[in-house]
């Protein structure tokens, strides 16, 4: 795909643009120094937790000390709903969340089968819906650095396998507090359980619910399958998140620490994006000798794509989204191919 030749090409360009502000950055004339707090809900040994480390390391050494950057992991900071309004307020200056808590208009992108493949889903980064979209979020006193895109999410219990959507029938699943996911599962017959990240894996082992959804590298990153039997690749839904900063603190920075910032973010995240790429087949492999691991036959997957489908229609009358905006969408992805 014509597309991820060019996010493999963003990664190395952003690479050599880090060098070449590692080599000038002594000329910069640093004084004044800031801090920011960046918080986040996932371990710190995680992917996602690296790459915060790896933002860190980027911004601290290009700016010589003059940018600390503090890392928060684990909801030390606040659930996500609670990370969005820290940034909002100031509180903390930056973190990593899911795009719909920043403006309600990215649910589009998190609707279910919308895209091919993870690949196609992180094309629509650069196009112009999203830059649009980056540009409200302002008005609301975010600052979108960078997005990115979860993985296709998978289904876990301790039940059986879920192969058609009845399976799902009376199961307790646990989904993070986001509308569209929670529809999902309601819509295929489950009931969804709201439960903070950091408690998942407890819930888990003592029952208190059946099972969750999430991408194979949180599952992996957060050794759900330590606690959890069946893993069905349903991969119904690619998620949306953004590294958000507090538009205030971001506009009170000199320029030449606001590119320093974009450009570790953007380093930081097109290095997680590659880590994704050549890692989801070896996590994949891993949970399978972990975990009863079943694929969705076409058929199947045909009979979950047509019982989400409904919720479209449903966000479109609810004002989310337009028909035309879903066409847009569509679009550029084919054109894109």
């Amino acid at each position: 795909m014509f597309g991820k030749s060019q996010n493999i090409k963003k990664y190395f360009i952003s690479i050599l643009g880090l060098i070449v502000i590692l080599i000038f950055s002594v000329q910069l004339g640093y004084g004044q120094e800031y801090t920011i707090k960046f918080g986040e809900n996932w371990p710190i040994e995680s992917s996602r937790g690296k790459t915060a480390l790896l933002f860190k390391d980027i911004l601290e050494r290009t700016s010589e000390g003059a940018i600390k950057v503090e890392v928060y992991p684990s909801a030390q900071l606040g659930t996500q709903e609670e990370l969005t309004d820290a940034v909002k307020m100031g509180s903390v200056e930056m973190a990593w969340v899911y795009s719909m808590t920043v403006n309600n208009k990215f649910v589009i992108y998190s609707m279910p089968f919308l895209f091919e493949d993870w690949e196609q889903a992180m094309d629509t980064r650069d196009s112009p819906f999203s830059k649009r979209l980056n540009e409200e979020c302002k008005k609301d006193g975010y600052y979108i650095v960078a997005t990115f895109f979860d993985p296709p999410r998978n289904i876990t219990n301790n039940v059986r396998p879920i192969e058609k959507p009845d399976d799902l029938k009376g199961l307790l699943i646990r989904v993070p507090p986001l509308d569209t996911l929670r529809k999902s599962m309601e819509a295929l017959g489950a009931s969804p359980q709201k439960i903070s990240y950091s408690d998942v894996y407890m819930a888990l082992k003592t029952g208190v619910v059946d099972g969750q959804e999430n991408p194979n590298l949180q599952i992996k990153d957060s050794k759900f399958y330590e606690v959890q039997k069946y893993l069905s690749l349903v991969r119904y839904c690619i998620y949306p998140g953004t590294l958000a900063l507090n538009l205030d603190f971001y506009e009170s920075l000199p320029s030449k620490y606001q590119k320093l910032v974009d450009l570790a973010a953007h380093t930081a995240v097109d290095y997680f994006a590659w880590y994704v790429r050549t890692q989801m087949g070896e996590y994949e492999q891993f949970l399978r000798e972990k975990m009863i691991v079943n694929e969705i036959t076409p058929e199947n997957h045909k009979l979950f794509a047509e019982k989400l489908k409904p919720l479209y229609q449903e966000y479109i009358n609810d004002g989310y989204f337009t028909q035309k905006e879903i066409d847009e969408i569509k679009t550029y992805l084919e054109s894109r191919k």
